[in-house]
């Protein structure tokens, strides 16, 4: 059985706690945008391996997913934590930046 799993914002919050809580029995690749936070938090887990990605950079996913599976194996699970926040009405929120929270979160 593939015991290896991916969580995205792993950074902070409900991301990090779900690593913490993960890496007990998995083998947790996780990503964010804010590597070298992941790099302090984990440096004593062994089973822990941060990756930088940024999702809403699209044209970086496939290239980072392929460098994850070359130097660890399939991923055949995912837990999709990642999110944005735009603050303001809505009225008042750039479409870009709508469009952007809804392909990422």
């Amino acid at each position: 059985m593939n015991k290896t799993v991916l969580v995205t914002g792993g950074s902070s919050g409900v991301g990090q706690s779900i690593v913490d809580h993960l890496s007990e029995e998995f083998h947790v690749i996780t990503c964010a945008r804010r590597l070298e936070r992941m790099q302090r938090r984990f440096q004593d887990a062994e089973n822990v391996h941060p990756y930088r990605l940024d999702l809403s950079r699209t044209d970086q996913i496939a290239d980072q997913i392929t460098t994850m599976d070359d130097n660890h194996g399939p991923i055949l699970h995912v837990v999709n934590n990642a999110a944005v926040n735009f603050s303001g009405s809505i009225e008042n929120l750039d479409p870009d930046d709508v469009a952007t929270s809804v392909r990422i979160n």
